[in-house]
């Protein structure tokens, strides 16, 4: 080891010139490259958009970026960085996003042309990547082939780190990407429900986020000496909390046994957009707005698409022969006969409507994009063994809703009660009257 004539820095034997002034190690300067070296703009001090000081180039670029998008950042901040990820040295990671808890690091040095310099700087960068991973720090990496496409490869190394698609500011702040919201969803969520009783107590509405997958399944088999094919294709949607297939939307050839409502698959063609949360709450007048992080990725999606059409898609073969014989299979695909392709996160809304009447509470959910009911507590009689009824009135006594079935009419108010609140009388015509009508 050797040390620079010019700086004092310590060198390995092998370096021709110092990297942290350029200087040459034997003096020679014919030998220093002309101009900035790859190794010289990494240590040359840059000034943000900020106004503060960042080491090198790259860093600056990161800064400019962070700072023009408006995402919250701190540099080199040991007093919020050293004790979660670093328990016995003393560090400073480059870059801290507190909005959502994760670090940056951009490794510079990682691809420079001295071979002593890039296997220090990578075995340095080897120790600190394994003390994020032993305190279970997260930690997004940028490389200096990023720079070229800052937000692009930001985008996708932070969905990788964090498991959810990227929007700029954290999920429950000012600004959120996702489909839009129906201005009409307040009409369908409230149809037929206030004219029989039922007040409309509170509105909640929540971004789910969901992987739009579409698929290709081909298989084939030989049955009684004949080729017979098994074709299916489509677009599955996954639930990217749960990873449950919600909705299928059958394009051509064989359905499998998956829901298939059009609940969720009614969006596909709908773009997401990047709005302020203020704008929906202003429009919509929920207050209650929420985001649900993705706990699920692309590829752990498409894997639950290729499983659940293998395991559900099949076809009964029949087949009778000239002497009378009869001969019966059921054709089914491989996971490997299934195909994946195109697929896309998107967060759709759920608005939540909960109704109240007496001491019950009913909840309706939409899907508010396309105005699809996915859940609706007000299409059930609740009397006895709950079951599905398309006319339901609210017993004015006990909040219950029942059908024709189970209520009956007050002979003296005209009001409906379910069969606990009302009395019969009469011999040759049989009456009913309620609690407060009753001789």
């Amino acid at each position: 080891m050797v040390f620079c004539t010019k700086c004092g820095q310590r060198l390995p034997s092998q370096t021709l010139y110092c990297y942290n002034c350029g200087e040459s190690r034997t003096g020679n300067e014919s030998r220093l490259p002309r101009g900035p070296t790859p190794l010289n703009r990494y240590r040359e001090p840059s000034r943000t958009k900020r106004g503060e000081t960042v080491k090198s180039k790259g860093e600056k670029q990161i800064a400019d970026y962070f700072f023009e998008n408006g995402i919250n950042y701190t540099y080199e901040n040991r007093a919020e960085t050293t004790n979660s990820a670093f328990s016995k040295k003393i560090s400073k990671p480059d870059f801290y996003l507190p909005d959502y808890d994760v670090y940056v690091e951009y490794w510079g040095l990682i691809d420079t042309g001295d071979y002593d310099v890039r296997n220090k700087y990578r075995e340095d960068m080897e120790w600190k990547k394994r003390r994020y991973y032993e305190n279970g720090t997260k930690f997004i990496s940028l490389y200096l082939w990023h720079l070229k496409d800052l937000d692009g490869a930001f985008r996708n190394e932070f969905e990788s780190v964090m498991k959810r698609e990227f929007v700029k500011g954290a999920l429950q702040s000012a600004r959120i990407r996702a489909l839009p919201v129906s201005p009409n969803f307040r009409e369908v969520i409230q149809a037929s429900a206030v004219s029989r009783g039922l007040e409309l107590a509170d509105l909640r509405l929540e971004y789910r986020p969901c992987y739009l997958v579409s698929y290709d399944c081909f298989a084939q088999t030989i049955f009684v000496y004949e080729r017979f094919n098994l074709e299916s294709r489509g677009l599955a949607v996954v639930d990217g909390l749960g990873g449950q297939v919600l909705d299928v939307h059958l394009q051509s050839g064989t359905a499998p046994g998956l829901p298939r409502t059009e609940q969720f698959v009614s969006c596909a063609g709908v773009q997401p957009v990047e709005f302020p949360k203020s704008e929906i709450e202003q429009r919509t007048g929920i207050s209650n707005v929420s985001s649900t992080a993705v706990k699920l990725q692309d590829f752990e999606a498409e894997d639950t698409v290729r499983r659940e059409i293998a395991r559900t898609l099949a076809t009964p073969l029949r087949r009778q022969t000239k002497e009378g014989r009869l001969y019966t299979k059921t054709i089914r695909p491989g996971i490997k006969d299934v195909r994946t392709s195109g697929t896309k996160l998107q967060h759709i809304p759920l608005v939540t409507a909960t109704f109240k009447a007496k001491d019950r509470s009913y909840e309706r959910v939409l899907q508010a994009t396309t105005n699809r009911l996915i859940a609706d507590d007000l299409r059930y009689c609740n009397t006895g063994q709950l079951h599905y009824s398309e006319v339901l009135v609210v017993c004015p006594s006990c909040g219950v809703l029942a059908c024709e079935e189970h209520s009956k009419r007050c002979s003296v108010c005209k009001r409906q009660f379910c069969l606990n609140h009302v009395r019969s009388g009469g011999t040759l015509f049989k009456k009913y009257f309620c609690s407060d009508h009753s001789r």
